[in-house]
């Protein structure tokens, strides 16, 4: 039986890292599938989940805590592990934090939900295949920078937490790992901060030019926020001991690369922004260590095998809704 035919009234959901972009449109389409929903994060639902947080229930709770965490693993019937410090500003100056929680909290989450046996699906990141040029297969082989480099903290535990994950499956845990690519949509991050929409987003807003990190030539592939929210949650629902999702690794994204100048010359259009762009340095405006990857694009083959499509939201159509949700948008765009 397919999910799309089964019925989800009995499922309990424990969604970690809950609160945040993914995790909060996650929670809409599993309310919406009739799923109960619990949220597991240190920030409360209100922020993003202003309408459906009476629908949920809400732990306030950090993933490092593993008593906590088994006894709000326990009463579940799935796990979706969304938990994790994210961002290039935290990999290069934060570094300690960031493999802490990623690496020591994402070990807690799979130990327990072995002992406990239950299914669960993991967050990862495109940063995972490091400086590998796309289009990327889940199965690429992995290249870092600089051993010497702050940069490499997040996708070095990320490529843990994955490993982790696939030694505790010869032991009987039921998982699949998901690998994100370039996520967006209008609750990403506060204009100006996080990932580079967001930021061009806050530049627009403040008629300031758009900054091209060392000339924005990197190539980048973008997915809209509910089509990732989509494939996460259909992959949660689907997955049982022994089927195909059981030790599956997916891309989750879309295969139109783009050069992050292009983009920005995107977003300047469908906005009418004035100032145009800048060109900064890497290290400038990330900070000291700072390393680009010349492009990250995803094959998405494997996930669109598995749930019969593909991400559908093309990037201009995501980028209109996204600027129009902060009145950014043009009349007529």
């Amino acid at each position: 039986m397919g999910a799309a035919d089964r019925s989800f009234e009995d499922e309990h959901v424990l969604i970690l890292g809950g609160c945040g972009f993914v995790g909060s449109a996650v929670t809409r389409y599993l309310l919406g599938r009739g799923c109960r929903v619990t949220l597991f994060d240190p920030q409360p639902p209100s922020l993003r989940l202003e309408n459906e947080q009476r629908q949920c229930a809400w732990i306030e709770g950090d993933i490092r805590n593993l008593d906590l965490l088994r006894s709000s693993i326990e009463p579940c019937s799935r796990v979706l592990h969304l938990a994790a410090v994210v961002g290039v500003h935290h990999y290069v100056k934060r570094p300690r934090n960031v493999l802490d929680v990623n690496i020591r909290g994402s070990m807690n989450v799979l130990d327990a939900c072995l002992e406990l046996d239950k299914p669960v699906v993991m967050s990862s990141s495109s940063e995972a295949y490091g400086q590998t040029r796309g289009p990327l297969r889940e199965s690429s082989p992995r290249t870092l920078g600089s051993s010497f480099s702050n940069r490499w903290s997040y996708a070095v535990s990320k490529i843990a937490a994955d490993e982790y994950a696939r030694a505790l499956a010869s032991q009987g845990l039921v998982q699949s790992i998901v690998r994100y690519f370039n996520v967006y949509g209008p609750q990403m991050d506060s204009p100006g901060t996080g990932r580079v929409i967001s930021q061009f987003l806050g530049y627009i807003r403040a008629g300031q030019p758009l900054p091209l990190v060392d000339g924005g030539t990197a190539v980048r592939s973008f997915c809209w926020i509910e089509d990732a929210a989509w494939a996460t949650a259909e992959v949660l629902l689907r997955l049982e001991r022994g089927n195909p999702h059981d030790r599956a690794i997916y891309n989750i994204g879309r295969s139109d690369p783009i050069s992050i100048r292009d983009l920005a010359d995107r977003m300047i259009r469908l906005s009418a922004h004035a100032a145009g762009t800048s060109e900064v340095s890497g290290e400038s405006f990330f900070g000291e260590g700072f390393e680009e990857i010349d492009e990250r694009t995803p094959n998405t083959g494997a996930i669109e095998a598995a749930l019969g499509g593909a991400l559908e939201t093309t990037l201009d159509d995501g980028l209109r809704r996204t600027m129009a949700a902060h009145g950014l948008l043009r009349a007529g765009a």
